[in-house]
């Protein structure tokens, strides 16, 4: 073990008057609860795999736990398509499909919003 872990050990064990085995079982809760937190659902989220079509069921990314559906029916426009076959084992699975949009001045994805309300958006682009 790293010496600052069996320094932390000493510090709580001598701070919060515990043995080892209590703060052992303390730990494990504290981590149990961080684990079910990260678990929670998405209510609230939205994570589009774009360009995965619109009859491909929606699937939770392995890595992330991020549960990931198609953009098809937040987008008017633009073609699917994939990257490369010998490049999609190496590809985080929501970069293997992709849109594009060849032609058209501004292209728009349509998400329905509630007034005063904030939103957070993040995406990602690659050009390529």
């Amino acid at each position: 073990d790293p010496w600052y872990f069996n320094a932390l050990v000493h510090f709580l064990e001598s701070k919060l008057k515990m043995n080892s085995h209590k703060l052992l079982l303390a730990l494990l809760g504290v981590l149990a609860i961080i684990q079910f937190v990260l678990a929670e659902d998405q209510e609230g989220f939205i994570s589009l795999d774009c360009g995965l079509s619109a009859i491909e069921p929606s699937y939770t990314e392995s890595t992330t736990g991020l549960k990931f559906s198609s953009d098809a029916k937040f987008v008017e426009g633009g073609k699917s398509g994939r990257i490369q076959k010998d490049l999609e084992a190496n590809t985080f699975k929501p970069y293997a499909t992709l849109r594009y949009f060849p032609s058209g001045i501004q292209n728009c994805y349509d998400l329905n919003t509630t007034q005063e309300t904030r939103y957070l958006v993040r995406a990602v682009f690659f050009y390529g």
